[in-house]
């Protein structure tokens, strides 16, 4: 089991790197992209911004509708101070990451407030940041699926155990058994606290919808499992239900 799941990981991220949707550093930046860079020059992080984090952040910007060139110089300004005052509440790299991605998400609503519904505004942002890294998660899922031989135990594995390492501190998970499904608890999750502290939790939906790029290709495959989410923090629930059911 250990030497598939090795195995199955290589190629996974391997598929990830070839399909993200993330143009590789070349030296050379568009005049946009210079733009772009420069704001995260601004920031005051905790820890150092990887090369990856910067061109996560620099596609998810690109991928915004700004209605004017100082639409977006006061989304950018605030999304350096909003990022800025975070700093006591980050506890490790990976919710610097997070912290990352909510404040450019919050200082688009905050701005863009002004001019477009409320509705409507998240549904945009959702859209956009449902962009990012989209091809490769579906690949690196489609992957698991093909290649491992036992696949409860290699969702659990990516659901569960590798989530709690790749979310960090700010989320707090739990993993509960039966014979037909597994369900990945989450008790504490760090998109709403970050949004409730901002007085904004209705923008935590728009965290959420980034899992149907996995989601759905989970539920479309022929191999005996079926995902549902029932309930989640941003609805108003005190915890998130993910469940994992199997056909045997």
């Amino acid at each position: 089991w250990s030497g598939s799941c090795c195995l199955l990981q290589i190629k996974s991220k391997l598929m990830i790197y070839k399909t993200q949707n993330l143009t590789p550093f070349s030296g050379v930046v568009t005049s946009n992209e210079e733009n772009h860079m420069n704001i995260l020059k601004h920031l005051r992080p905790k820890y150092r911004i990887s090369l990856k984090e910067k061109y996560y952040l620099i596609s998810l910007m690109s991928s915004i509708r700004y209605d004017s060139k100082q639409e977006k110089h006061e989304i950018f300004t605030r999304f350096g101070e909003i990022f800025n005052s975070e700093m006591n509440n980050i506890s490790d790299k990976q919710s610097q990451t997070w912290f990352l991605i909510c404040s450019f998400m919050l200082s688009c609503y905050e701005v863009m407030q002004k001019r477009k519904e409320r509705e409507l505004l998240i549904s945009e942002l959702s859209e956009a940041l449902s962009k990012q890294g989209k091809q490769g998660v579906k690949w690196s899922i489609k992957l698991l699926l093909w290649f491992s031989k036992n696949i409860r135990k290699s969702l659990e594995y990516n659901s569960y155990h590798n989530a709690k390492e790749r979310y960090g501190e700010s989320f707090e998970l739990d993993l509960v058994k039966d014979s037909k499904k597994f369900t990945t608890v989450v008790h504490k999750c760090g998109f709403h606290d970050f949004f409730l502290r901002r007085n904004a939790p209705e923008l935590t939906k728009a965290m959420c919808q980034w899992d149907n790029n996995w989601a759905d290709v989970i539920n479309q495959s022929k191999r005996g499992v079926k995902f549902n989410r029932p309930q989640t923090i941003s609805e108003g629930n005190k915890k998130c239900l993910f469940e994992f059911h199997f056909e045997k």
